[in-house]
C-alpha cells in the first residue's frame, strides 16, 4: 500500500468517529469531543481523491490540493460534557487524528502531489496563512479547485 492510501485510510476511510479539539500554545491540542465520519463524507472524499488521481498536472511542481473542508460545527460534535462546550465558543474545532504514524490536526483535508501522483494525505488548519501554506506543504502552490486547474 502507498504511504498516501495508507494516509486516507488512517485518517479518514477506517474511521467511524475522530477526536475533536482545540489548538492551544504552542501546537497543543486539548480533545473536546468527538465527530461520526459518516459513510457520504468518505464518499465524497473518495470520488474527489480519484478526480485528483485523474488530474494531469505539471510534473515538475508540487502541488497541495484541497480535498474538503471538514464542516466541523458544535452541532455535529458530541462534546466530552457541556462546561467544555461552553468554553470552546469562538474557537476554531479541528480533528485530531492519533496514529503508530503520527499525528495530524486540522478541519481542511489536502492531498500533496508531486511529479504528477499523489504523494501523502493530511489534515491542514483553516487559520493557516494561505501564503505560508504552501511552504508548510512544501509545495509550489496550492490548489483549492482541481476542477479548475490548468497547466
Amino acid at each position: 500500500m502507498t504511504h498516501f492510501k495508507q494516509r486516507l485510510e488512517e485518517r479518514i476511510l477506517n474511521n467511524t468517529e475522530i477526536n475533536i479539539s482545540v489548538e492551544g500554545s504552542n501546537y497543543q491540542y486539548k480533545k473536546v469531543g468527538t465527530m461520526k465520519v459518516t459513510d457520504l463524507f468518505k464518499k465524497m472524499v473518495t470520488d474527489k481523491v480519484n478526480q485528483i488521481e485523474k488530474t494531469n498536472f505539471n510534473q515538475n511542481k508540487s502541488f497541495g490540493v484541497l480535498v474538503s473542508q471538514m464542516g466541523i460545527t458544535s452541532n455535529l460534535v458530541k462534546f466530552d460534557n457541556e462546561e467544555i462546550k461552553k468554553s470552546i465558543t469562538g474557537k476554531t474545532l479541528v480533528a485530531s487524528v492519533v496514529t503508530n504514524n503520527g499525528e495530524s490536526n486540522g478541519n481542511q483535508l489536502y492531498c500533496i502531489v508531486r511529479d504528477n501522483k499523489i504523494t501523502t494525505f493530511c489534515l491542514v488548519k483553516s487559520y493557516t496563512n494561505f501564503n505560508s501554506l504552501a511552504d508548510k506543504l512544501r509545495v509550489n502552490a496550492i490548489i483549492k479547485n482541481v476542477k479548475k486547474y490548468k497547466k
